[in-house]
């Protein structure tokens, strides 16, 4: 039997960060500059870090082959699972919801432009989800193999656009600040390292492995990060605040970061590579999205996945609501990942996680993250700082 893959596994916690969000965040987070928005990236991708180390904690703890739900009911009793369930389905569909309808969207541009071919958002959008719901259904071994040729697609447009874009940023672009609405841009940059429903399925794959899952989430973050660096200092370089096309446009019509691109620059190469890129960020969050929510139900229903018509069941289970609700509802890109990020993300890997860790804690004492009791405490504290900040947003919208 094949050795579990460390660099697969890395690729997979990237992926899983790298997608809608991806493309969403230079434009919620162009309003406050490109210093400003670094400095809100660095603290987003911390305390996502230290969460998920959380949650690794907690997971260690109790063994493999178990969920995030599993680890809420035994730590947190009912309630606990109760609000695990809520939360988990509600962001996680959400999630899907949008890349299924960002990819269907990207599909519909590039056919029609490139090929001149007119096919529906529906049409699409179920293509895709059957072709890749074959590949949730084959396991975790499978996503994560197939997985590494999706990243590397989304490296290889990346760093094409990045080459082919890169003359046209303007300093004066990058210079533009706004420090006061760095804040704002907090709930999208949350979930644009949401990774951690990715944790049981790896402590699985890994057999528990501490050292290995502490390598795959700090150096798969970190790869998500500088990503995320780059892709913000081009797009916050070539398309400026204001004006047509400009950020405060782009977030009025709900376009992403590389529709920003290329109606800005009117490139048809630049254009393709923009198409390129959306395409393989949102095919390998899918996936990791897709495999998490189906390890989610086997473990909350006590279904053995192994079982052929058992996965067949859990994989039409999370995928089939995220694609009738893409199709009825496809225009909700940035709003989705706002509230998502800002109330779902942080509740459930902000706040659930600390508060597992001080309950299993009294339990069972061994591997610990570093802070004790304090940095539990100031987790969850800027959890709900982040919540009001969404929350006040969507009331001021």
């Amino acid at each position: 039997m094949a050795k579990p893959s460390l660099t697969g596994s890395i690729f997979l916690i990237a992926g899983s960060c790298i997608g809608a969000g991806m493309l969403g965040l230079p434009i919620v987070s162009g309003q406050s500059g490109f210093v400003p928005s670094t400095i809100s990236f660095v603290i987003a991708w911390a305390f996502m870090l230290i969460a998920g180390l959380l949650f690794l904690e907690v997971n260690l703890r109790f063994g493999s082959h178990i969920s995030f739900i599993s680890m809420a009911e035994k730590t947190l009793g009912p309630i606990g699972k109760a609000i695990c369930w809520i939360f988990f389905l509600f962001l996680f569909y959400a999630l899907t919801v949008a890349y299924i309808s960002g990819t269907s969207s990207l599909l519909v541009s590039f056919f029609e432009k490139e090929a001149g071919l007119k096919l529906s958002n529906t049409f699409l959008s179920v293509v895709f989800t059957v072709l890749f719901a074959c590949v949730i259904y084959l396991g975790t071994k499978e996503v994560v193999s197939f997985n590494r040729y999706l990243v590397l697609g989304l490296f290889v447009f990346f760093v094409l656009l990045i080459v082919f874009s890169v003359t046209h940023v303007q300093a004066k672009n990058l210079s533009y600040m706004k420090w006061e609405k760095s804040v704002f841009a907090l709930p999208v940059m949350m979930i644009a390292f949401g990774f951690h429903n990715m944790i049981p399925s790896l402590v699985d794959y890994f057999k528990g492995s501490r050292k290995k899952m502490i390598i795959t989430l700090v150096a798969g973050s970190l790869l998500a990060f500088g990503i995320y660096f780059v892709w913000q200092f081009v797009v916050l370089g070539i398309v400026p605040v204001e004006g047509k096309f400009g950020i405060l446009d782009n977030i009025k019509n709900d376009r992403e970061g590389a529709q920003a691109i290329i109606y800005i620059l009117q490139n048809k190469w630049i254009g393709i590579f923009s198409w390129g890129l959306g395409f393989f960020a949102l095919t390998t969050s899918f996936l990791a999205q897709g495999l998490s929510l189906v390890d989610f139900y086997a473990d909350g229903l006590k279904i053995n996945k192994r079982q052929g018509k058992n996965s067949l069941a859990l994989v039409l289970l999370a995928l089939f609501p995220p694609l009738v609700f893409a199709i009825v509802y496809p225009n909700i890109f940035l709003k989705a990942l706002g509230f998502g990020g800002g109330i779902c993300a942080m509740i459930l890997f902000g706040i659930l996680p600390p508060l597992m860790c001080l309950k299993s804690r009294q339990q069972k004492k061994d591997y610990q993250v570093f802070g004790g009791k304090g940095l539990l405490f100031l987790m969850m504290l800027f959890a709900l700082f982040v919540i009001i900040i969404e929350l006040f947003t969507e009331l001021t919208r």
